[in-house]
């Protein structure tokens, strides 16, 4: 007997049949949970909490009961669908799917925290993100029209702001918005006036507060005078250092995570035909 159990021939058999057996109840029990809807004390707690953050409240026994029915009924009918292949080259299901995935990848903390040393070369490295920025306050004549006549009512303008200039306010054509503005940076000027005109103030000379222009908006034309200017300054490190911080985090993040995806997108080769 004892030659029988050491005969390698027979003890191959043997793997092969633990093997068969082990494969067989492998698919039982994969089958068996493909086939299982399990509505546990987790998934009850999870869709009451889905109720109440919708509803506002907890939910009675036959809210809840009637919750866990329709979890059921879709999570039957998804993997009927499933089963059927239906997910297969659905758009919105793959969106889905990488979306939650990128979700899972992704993190919002970084294992070390910086020094001071290091923001403070991230700070001098990205010295434009880290300043108040230079800006005007204006008071503006605003001219409406076109061709001939605009050209004709600018110089008309133009002739009335240098005889006297502090008589500006019946001058030119009612102005939607407002015209006088407190300190206004390129991003809220941009805003309000547009990139050209913008540039055009910005470019100005900052002292007098004499009339200058037209200068053109997508409004029109305007005169222009500077009634304050103020140039772009740099912050010392202790006054960014929070904004300094959060930018470094930020970028730190956004390289960490892509480089997750990355990994994930390496494990697959791109068959481009």
């Amino acid at each position: 007997m004892k030659h029988i159990f050491k005969d390698p021939f027979l003890q191959f058999i043997g793997l092969g049949v633990l093997l068969f057996i082990g494969h067989g109840l492998w698919e039982k029990s994969v089958a068996k949970s493909e086939a299982t809807i399990t509505v546990d004390a987790p998934v009850r707690a999870r869709l009451a909490a889905v109720f109440e953050t919708e509803q506002g409240r907890a939910p009675g026994d036959a809210e809840l009961a009637a919750v866990i029915d329709g979890y059921v009924t879709e999570q039957a009918l998804a993997r009927e669908a499933m089963r059927a292949g239906l997910d297969e080259g659905d758009t919105i299901i793959t969106r889905r799917l990488a979306q939650k995935m990128r979700f899972m990848l992704e993190s919002n903390a970084l294992s070390d925290a910086p020094g001071d040393d290091i923001l403070r070369a991230w700070q001098e490295d990205n010295s434009d993100k880290f300043a108040v920025p230079a800006a005007r306050a204006i008071t503006h004549v605003y001219l409406s029209g076109s061709g001939d006549r605009l050209e004709a009512k600018a110089a008309n303008v133009k002739v009335a702001l240098t005889n006297n200039p502090d008589n500006w306010n019946g001058l030119g054509d009612p102005f939607m918005l407002q015209s006088q503005y407190g300190l206004l940076d390129e991003t809220a000027m941009s805003r309000i006036f547009g990139r050209a005109f913008t540039e055009a103030v910005m470019a100005l000379p900052g002292t007098g507060g004499s009339w200058q222009g037209p200068v053109e908006s997508a409004f029109g034309l305007h005169f222009v005078r500077i009634d304050r200017a103020r140039a772009r300054q740099a912050l010392s490190f202790d006054e960014a250092r929070a904004d300094v911080l959060k930018d470094w985090q930020n970028v730190k993040l956004d390289s960490q995570n892509k480089a997750r995806i990355r990994a994930v997108i390496d494990r697959y080769a791109v068959d481009a035909k």
